[in-house]
């Protein structure tokens, strides 16, 4: 399909010399495991040359894997304005809304991403769907669970199939939830709450053997 955003960002291509230089020597730094070097280097690149969103997207990083939550923040959000089109950053930040539970954050960032780049970023799929969860939108996210189903072609986001049930549950569809939560946990039987889920599975049969009596 036709997609807007990019994986990679055209701005690092058109950065000077020096700014590039350090930009892989930040890199380098990461590869190496020093992060202090890596940060003092993508900090060197991002100041010679504002616009190099790549720069600012592995500086936030580094900020962020630190817990400095505010300033990975800022760091994205400059590589957003560098570049608008470059995907990573917004996927970055939209995590971040995920764990702080800022769900109507986390629907417009990842309403962005989809619109960008739906098929390289799956996982805005899956968090627009918890979000939607979360805001009892449950026919949004029962869409949006199957759409991470359909196109997670590298099957990272199995729980969405748990997600799913739990949603199909609150509408009532007892049957095709049962479904859904016995995909989860034959996808993953050793997931940490599968003793919890077996539990919401019978619930949900109980259920379905109640509403299906006369």
């Amino acid at each position: 399909g036709k997609v807007e955003g990019l994986t990679v960002s055209a701005t690092t291509a058109l950065a000077p010399k020096d700014a590039r230089k350090a930009y892989e020597k930040g890199l380098d730094g990461i590869k190496k495991k020093n992060l202090a070097d890596a940060q003092a280097n993508f900090e060197k690149a991002t100041s010679i040359y504002p616009k190099h969103a790549a720069a600012w997207f592995e500086l936030g990083r580094l900020l962020e894997r630190g817990g400095k939550l505010e300033e990975a923040n800022k760091a994205y959000e400059q590589s957003i304005a560098a570049d608008g089109k470059y995907v990573a950053p917004r996927d970055q930040v939209a995590w971040i809304q995920f764990r702080q539970a800022d769900w109507e954050k986390v629907l417009e960032s990842s309403a962005q991403i989809i619109r960008l780049n739906p098929f390289e970023f799956t996982d805005a799929f899956y968090m627009s769907s918890v979000a939607n969860f979360q805001l009892k939108k449950w026919d949004a996210a029962e869409k949006d669970a199957r759409d991470t189903l359909k196109l997670d072609l590298n099957k990272k986001f199995q729980r969405a199939h748990y997600l799913l049930g739990l949603t199909l549950a609150q509408k009532g569809e007892f049957a095709a939830s049962a479904a859904s939560l016995k995909a989860f946990l034959a996808a993953e039987p050793k997931a940490d709450d599968a003793p919890q889920i077996r539990k919401q599975l019978e619930q949900v049969e109980t259920a379905f053997k109640e509403k299906a009596k006369p």
